[in-house]
């Protein structure tokens, strides 16, 4: 097949072509004459699973009757030429659970290294090193023994975690894939040095990146009927680059740069490398283009050289070649696909490049629209699978009181109860998640953790609720009690409880936790790594949790088998040995492409070079060689957004030289790189325009409410704290009250400043209750026993708890002075007591519960806890007259077993950070006054002309109210003139 040469047999692919025809076209030109079978003896590493099936549709569609022998470069580990004898590899997870097993141990005995619950990201990590290390043929003593300067504190930490690398390499020698891959290319190099075999045997589409894999380069490309055919060689670099590159150690991030190390490996010039099959690029002239514009930035300079000869050709360079620049990633996202769904209507193959994951994903979302499924290489890892997410879900349970949130997201979830009769299991969630027993609600504004007590108490009287709420509570009670388990032992409780909970309560065995893609592939991982896991040690519940998002994250679900064959999406690795019909490269932006060097927390950039691993600049040139080859296809659209959120990006290194190099070129660089925005905004306005409304179906703005409810639905009861509400925000009384609508709580109670109310509420009710009869001398310690008491019984949270009991600490003193004066003004007579005044005439009611009622000399005295600061003496002017309207329902015998008197005194007591008080004068005559002006207020709210008014009196523009949304603030002002309108 070729001619007998003294030096590695090396062919090149240029860059603009498309790798696999080429690579078809040169081995049939080569096989020409030849018999059918001799096809069948070659054979063929390549570089991804998707390039040898894209092989071998080729061959096929060529009319060959065999095919050649195909392996990935990575089924090496596997000996596929059976010149090794090697042990049995070994299982996927099996390294992890080792590597775990030591880590814990070490954590164990020196827990001041690093967390436990860190053992499985730190396994991660190490085994990634490894991987590393043997791929290159560096063994774990070149690691330990180099030389770390002043880092040599650090460094002594992280030998801890490296000998740990040790131990497992040695006990498990030649079972790891990269280990068992360095050895073989070893064996076969020795084997064909001293037996070359005749047999013909090519890599192709490989860059030779990683050290097995070049070294492996090497053992072909001298045999007799071996060769290498290397992609994206760039044709249009001078002589003198190339020199700089095999020389010069600044140019490792230019994209030829990975084969100028390779050449030097190999002992060859870049004259050496011929052609592997003479065929024309796409586009010479942007070849010329792009291959000026990423030459090494010290010899920039040639653009001044060069630059002028891409003048005339620049029209041609760029012609099919256009620019998005985005606003935002989701911007950009629907303009990628937009362009994908044209390219699909008409019937042209097209494929989406990126290494950003979010940017790849929000295109899938968005083709969903329009009923495509792309063929997505990089597949979804296992544990964000709808099986993925159910299993994760459940282990959050272990170990720990289930919090209300993941309870309900359980119960919502498809595969929970996935067999018949589900719409009454959705009903009972329905009814929990807003329901309540005996007055406390069950998950919306409940405990924060689930109360199969109060669960139970709310199906007691219902037989098919009292079944349904028996089988959650047998599913996860047991979970709060599991604490510490061998692995095997995590995993049969996980595989149980899926299946008891994705079946019914009346166990009708249709559970669907095991069926389709996400199912299949979880039950094969997790069948798997219990048979690994029989002496894996304890591991607590928070470990499994973290082994299991490690293990599921290394798996990834099988891929669509519907998805649409005009319509792909690959990463740039995918990309080196094929192409399509248009080719959109996506995530242009600094640190996305090329993407951000990863923190390697155990070798820093000096150890590296030590060792000899990939630097992060040898990393950039890999990317800089896949995007050069990306933007030489025939047809490609460059994209990129303009914003990270809220911070401007920067657009990738390449296409700014790209960009800098055209504005250079006076005259027809820019107007060329101004058609390319135009071909690209061409997109972008039809991406825009998706989801713009017609003018003539636009909903005017909102003015500003003030709906007039009609007379039926008048006020007719308020408490006194929602008069404030009724004078400062008038629409928040209508919302709530007359429309009777409510904010949706949260899931748990939060540790919010109400809880802390009622909680100081509480503490405060008791110690008046124990002490009303005798103040004790250590009234202090008394004060924070009951508070201890009423945190440990009311507040679930450890953080506020803490945080509440150093406050209330330390305002102890300061209150319990302020309470022996107040003592001496009177006597308790009333805690928490409920209050009301009936205006008969206006057919309206006043409800209070006053906080605390004292009997003074001349007339009673009320106070008002706040958690917070008091109101200020002019919001209680004009605002908030809470106290006032408490003391005209006492004035009027409002409040029970309190006869009728005059009010002597009104107090607010704060206890926020600083005890405060705020006191207020009071008299039979101003008492009197407000009941005028509260009987006015009323008159005119259930008038018929006066509007409630949104934010009428709002303290601050800032606040956000619970019915801005209903009220559609952001349409109006709070300057604008109310409108208003008679409703209902």
């Amino acid at each position: 097949m070729f001619d007998q040469t003294s030096k590695s047999r090396v062919f090149k692919v240029p860059v603009g072509v498309d790798f696999a025809n080429v690579f078809l076209e040169g081995l049939k030109a080569r096989l020409n004459g030849k018999q059918p079978h001799d096809l069948a003896r070659v054979i063929i590493f390549i570089n991804t699973r998707r390039a040898e099936r894209k092989l071998k549709e080729l061959f096929i569609n060529s009319g060959s009757s065999l095919l050649p022998q195909f392996y990935l470069i990575t089924d090496l580990s596997d000996d596929p030429l059976k010149l090794c004898n090697l042990p049995a590899p070994a299982p996927s997870h099996h390294r992890l659970i080792n590597l775990g097993q030591l880590i814990r141990k070490l954590l164990i005995t020196e827990p001041d290294l690093a967390p436990i619950s860190a053992t499985y990201e730190l396994a991660e990590s190490l085994a990634a090193l490894m991987d590393e290390a043997q791929g290159e043929g560096i063994q774990m003593t070149d690691v330990l023994n180099l030389d770390v300067g002043e880092h040599s504190a650090h460094w002594n930490r992280s030998k801890k975690f490296l000998s740990i690398l040790a131990t497992h390499w040695e006990q498990n020698a030649f079972t790891d894939p990269q280990d068992r891959m360095r050895h073989v290319v070893e064996t076969y190099a020795t084997h064909w040095d001293k037996n070359p075999t005749n047999q013909t045997i090519l890599i192709a589409g490989s860059t030779g990146s990683r050290g097995a894999t070049a070294l492996f380069m090497k053992a072909v490309a001298k045999l007799p009927n071996g060769a290498v055919i290397l992609p994206g060689i760039d044709d249009e670099l001078p002589r003198e680059v190339w020199s700089a590159l095999k020389t010069k150690k600044f140019t490792l991030d230019h994209p030829q740069a990975g084969f100028a190390k390779l050449f030097n490996s190999l002992n060859i010039d870049f004259d050496d490398v011929g052609p592997w099959h003479v065929t024309d690029a796409k586009n010479i002239d942007r070849n010329k283009l792009i291959s000026l514009a990423l030459r090494p930035a010290p010899i920039t300079n040639q653009w001044l050289e060069y630059g002028p000869q891409l003048k005339p050709h620049l029209n041609k360079a760029t012609q099919n070649l256009e620019l998005i620049e985005a606003d935002t990633i989701k911007e950009e996202a629907l303009t990628i696909a937009t362009r994908l769904r044209y390219a699909a209507e008409v019937g042209q193959e097209a494929v989406l490049i990126s290494p950003s994951r979010n940017l790849t994903r929000r295109v899938n979302a968005n083709l969903e629209r329009w009923g495509i499924e792309a063929d997505d290489s990089a597949g979804i890892p296992l544990q964000l699978s709808t099986t993925g997410i159910f299993l994760r879900s459940i282990v959050k349970c272990f170990g720990n009181p289930t919090f209300s949130h993941d309870f309900l997201a359980l119960l919502k979830h498809p595969l929970t109860h996935s067999g018949k009769n589900r719409n009454i299991h959705n009903l009972m969630v329905m009814e929990i998640e807003v329901g309540q027993f005996n007055g406390t609600k069950i998950l919306r504004g409940g405990p924060p953790f689930i109360d199969f007590d109060l669960l139970s108490g709310w199906a007691a009287k219902d037989p098919s609720k009292e079944i349904w709420s028996q089988w959650l509570s047998n599913i996860f009670q047991p979970l709060q009690t599991a604490r510490e388990m061998e692995l095997y032992e995590w995993l049969h409780l996980l595989k149980k409880t899926a299946e008891n909970l994705s079946d019914s309560p009346e166990n009708t065995h249709e559970s669907k936790v095991w069926e389709k893609d996400s199912g299949v592939a979880a039950l094969k991982t997790l069948d798997q790594i219990m048979t690994q896991s029989v002496s894996s040690g304890l591991m607590s519940s928070i470990e499994f949790n973290a082994f299991l998002r490690s293990a599921l994250n290394q798996e990834l679900r099988p891929e669509a088998q519907s998805s649409n064959p005009l319509i792909s999406i690959w990463g740039t690795l995918e990309a080196r040995v094929q192409s399509k019909d248009l080719v959109i490269l996506g995530g242009l932006n600094e640190d996305t492409w090329p993407t951000k060097s990863s923190h390697d927390m155990w070798l820093n950039r000096d150890m590296r070079k030590q060792l000899s691993l990939l630097l992060p600049e040898r990393r950039i040139g890999l990317s800089a060689h896949d995007f050069q080859q990306a933007i030489s296809s025939a047809n490609v659209v460059l994209s990129r957004s303009l914003r990270d959120g809220d911070t401007p990006s920067t657009p990738s290194r390449w296409l700014i030289r790209i960009t800098n190099l055209m504005n250079g070129l006076k005259d027809e660089g820019p107007q060329t790189l101004e058609e390319m925005r135009n071909s690209g905004n061409y997109w972008l306005n039809c991406a825009r325009s998706l989801d713009k409304v017609a003018e003539n179906k636009k909903v005017p703005f909102e003015m500003r409410p003030s709906p007039i409810p009609p007379k039926h639905a008048r006020l007719k009861k308020l408490s006194v704290t929602q008069i404030k509400d009724l004078v400062r925000d008038p629409y928040k009384i209508y919302a709530s009250v007359i429309l009777n609508l409510k904010k949706l709580e949260p899931l748990g109670k939060q540790a919010d400043a109400i809880e802390r109310g009622n909680t100081i509420h509480t503490i405060l009710e008791e110690f008046i209750k124990q002490t009303k009869n005798e103040f004790p001398e250590d009234a202090s310690g008394l004060f924070m026993k009951i508070t201890n008491n009423v945190l440990k019984k009311d507040v679930p949270w450890p953080a506020a708890r803490r945080l509440w009991l150093a406050r209330m600490h330390a305002v102890s003193s300061s209150f319990i002075n302020e309470e022996i004066k107040r003592r001496t003004h009177g006597v308790n007579i009333a805690l928490e007591r409920r209050g009301e005044m009936d205006f008969h005439d206006l057919k309206f009611k006043l409800t209070a519960k006053a906080d605390r009622i004292d009997q003074g000399k001349d007339g009673l005295r009320l106070y008002d806890y706040k958690a917070s600061k008091p109101p200020s003496l002019g919001d209680i002017q004009y605002f908030d007259k809470q106290l006032q309207l408490e003391a005209m329902i006492a004035f009027h015998n409002g409040f029970n077993r309190i006869q009728k008197q005059s009010i002597e005194h009104l107090e607010y007591i704060s206890l926020g950070p600083d005890l405060k008080k705020q006191a207020i004068d009071i008299d039979d005559q101003e008492v009197i006054k407000i009941l005028d002006e509260f009987r006015n207020l009323i008159l005119i709210y259930n008038g018929t002309s006066k509007g409630f008014t949104a934010r009428d009196k709002i303290q601050f523009l800032k606040h956000m109210s619970d019915y801005d949304q209903l009220s559609r603030k952001g349409e109006w002002q709070d300057s604008d003139i109310p409108n208003p309108r008679v409703v209902g």
